[in-house]
């Protein structure tokens, strides 16, 4: 008969684990079409399963409709952001986000957000890691060839050429 093993004895086995705490404040710094990701939780913290980032975008500013093969969940922390999508009839629609409400982009939805009031708004994002690329890999591209030195537009379809990457079709959408 197999004898059970106890917890204390199987940490001395398996290495575990550490919880890892990410401050207020903290966490890697992606800033891309007027809005500033920080990185809370990466794909790698959690086996790939997931990514949190906390962002915050400036009044005017937004990230352009697009969509990935995965979901996306928001939750606003602080002001108001508009989550974009498209209807059945393929026109853009608007659904406000305020402080303490959440919204989900199902997977494939095309979506984007935008800040249509005079505050900041600051929201808590949780997307599988490939978000988490998708971002990493537009920011090194903006970094690359001087963000500075690029317009709103410039960086948009940037933004939109390293999401059709990770979406296989684009979006286009009708006012």
């Amino acid at each position: 008969m197999i004898e059970p093993v106890s917890a204390a004895d199987l940490v001395k086995v398996i290495s575990l684990p550490k919880h890892k705490k990410v401050g207020k404040g903290e966490g890697q710094v992606v800033s891309a079409l007027g809005a500033t990701f920080s990185w809370k939780v990466k794909g790698g913290d959690t086996g790939y399963a997931f990514a949190v980032y906390e962002m915050t975008v400036e009044p005017g500013r937004g990230i352009p409709l697009h969509m990935h093969p995965f979901a996306e969940f928001f939750y606003v922390l602080e002001g108001c952001v508009d989550i974009m999508g498209i209807d059945a009839k393929g026109t853009l629609e608007w659904v406000p986000v305020a402080e303490g409400e959440s919204a989900n982009a199902a997977i494939n939805a095309p979506h984007g957000l935008l800040n249509r009031t005079d505050r900041t708004a600051r929201f808590l994002s949780v997307a599988n890691f490939q978000h988490e690329t998708l971002f990493n890999e537009y920011s090194a591209i903006l970094e690359a060839v001087g963000q500075q030195t690029m317009s709103q537009q410039d960086q948009i379809e940037v933004f939109q050429q390293v999401a059709a990457k990770y979406q296989g079709n684009s979006v286009q959408a009708r006012e």
